[in-house]
């Protein structure tokens, strides 16, 4: 017996030596090849994405409009425009989400481009750079203007707040905002395995977002997906079945056609609080994102300063904050479980308040734009696109009106305003 022991501890050892040279071979080879995935151009790291891919152009065919989408040399929904800046010549970067970027309308009828002209049209030499980027809050159209808008020398920032730039912010930045390389947010153990072999864990990391994307992008079952994901986060089934049946069947195929936002149906589900969140700013978590956007936004302000770059911001106000019509049924948003409040046409929301502190205490001028629209409303201008939410060229008209009477009204860049020869011509 005792042989026979002896000869199984050699055997086990034998094995596990063979078993040890196996892996250190695997570990090595692994570690050779993610080095030599360099010489070939492999990144070690993701690269950031801070704008939309350059020479972009696609005619976007979608269930109330169509348009064409076009950007320039750095990514920008905008004509090229030389770095270098002609003598005398000044230029606002106009920086803010979808609504700024112009989703639902032509380059030609956004506020960015009336405003150049109406400004032009006064003799004087000033870009309105369009610096809108679908789909961002304050930290990605922010670092946008600190990456890319800087290079263009800007005299002044113009910051387009949507209200809800809360609900589309972390609740915590795990890193500086806006600063060089930053690292991608990953758990202890895929940590590991980045510093180790860096560059195949970023290729694996590539493929999995890209899996990703194209899951929550392109779907030709549509509340099948939201279904899932709504499973998966223990949403009950009672609800989850009510919301399906909510989903008007017209939106629901322009979906699974590319043709409509699936999150305008999927927030009742999956986040109903999506709105008042923004609004509101009434529960620790809708908290917790306010306060990093004011950390942003004073950075981004900081950033400025530094830069001799005067500063602004204007609110843009939701279609809920001045379109009775807006609260009906016939709202996808209202019809599919998102809680709206009324009370949000008529009264200073939170977000509006919290926002004027902030840049009062700042020394940033701020314009809102809620009571213009609630004019505007009132006088039966349909100023956005009825299932998709975004301004139509009424709307757009409306806020390049007001924010040209108030740039010039009160000097808000001291380098561009002058006296105005006649008012411009924007009216709906």
């Amino acid at each position: 017996m005792s042989w026979l022991a002896s000869a199984q501890k050699t055997h086990t050892r034998r094995w596990a030596a063979r078993f040890m040279m196996a892996v250190s071979t695997a570990i090595l080879t692994t570690f050779v090849v993610d080095r030599m995935l360099g010489t070939f151009g492999f990144p070690p790291e993701i690269p950031e994405v801070v704008s939309h891919p350059s020479q972009m152009q696609q005619q976007r065919d979608q269930l109330e409009f169509r348009y064409l989408f076009q950007t320039n040399d750095f990514g920008l929904r905008d004509r090229n425009i030389p770095l270098m800046k002609a003598a005398g010549r000044r230029r606002v970067f106009v920086a803010g989400d979808s609504f700024t970027e112009g989703d639902g309308v032509e380059s030609s009828e956004r506020f960015t481009e009336l405003l150049q002209v109406s400004f032009q049209d006064d003799g004087k030499d000033i870009d309105f750079i369009n610096g809108g980027l679908s789909g961002a809050g304050p930290l990605e159209y922010g670092n946008l203007f600190v990456k890319v808008g800087l290079l263009f020398q800007p005299d002044a920032l113009l910051i387009c707040f949507f209200v809800n730039d809360v609900s589309n912010t972390a609740e915590q930045l795990f890193r500086t905002p806006f600063m060089l390389d930053p690292p991608r947010a990953r758990s202890k153990p895929r940590r590991i395995l980045h510093r180790l072999w860096p560059r195949i864990n970023t290729q694996v990391e590539l493929l999995q977002s890209d899996a990703e994307q194209s899951k929550r992008t392109q779907t030709d079952d549509f509340l099948g997906s939201i279904a899932a994901v709504a499973r998966a986060r223990g949403v009950n089934e009672g609800a989850i079945q009510e919301w399906i049946l909510s989903v008007p069947s017209e939106l629901g195929a322009a979906v699974n056609e590319g043709r409509f936002n699936g999150a305008v149906l999927s927030q009742g589900l999956l986040n109903p609080s999506y709105w008042t969140d923004s609004l509101d700013i009434n529960t620790p978590s809708a908290k917790r994102r306010w306060t990093t956007v004011c950390r942003i936004l004073s950075e981004l302000v900081h950033r400025c300063r530094h830069s001799g770059v005067e500063v602004a911001i204007v609110l843009l106000p939701t279609q809920f904050q001045y379109d009775p019509e807006s609260h009906t049924d016939q709202n996808p948003w209202v019809v599919t479980g998102c809680h709206i409040r009324r009370e949000w046409l008529i009264q200073e929301t939170e977000i509006q308040k919290q926002l004027a502190e902030w840049a009062t205490s700042g020394g940033v001028p701020i314009l809102d734009l809620t009571e213009t629209f609630r004019d505007a409303a009132r006088n039966s201008v349909r100023l956005h696109w009825s299932f998709d939410g975004h301004w139509n060229a009424f709307g757009q008209q409306t806020a390049a009106r007001a924010i040209d009477l108030w740039l010039r009204t009160n000097e808000v860049f001291k380098t561009i305003t002058a006296p105005r020869k006649s008012a411009p011509n924007m009216a709906p």
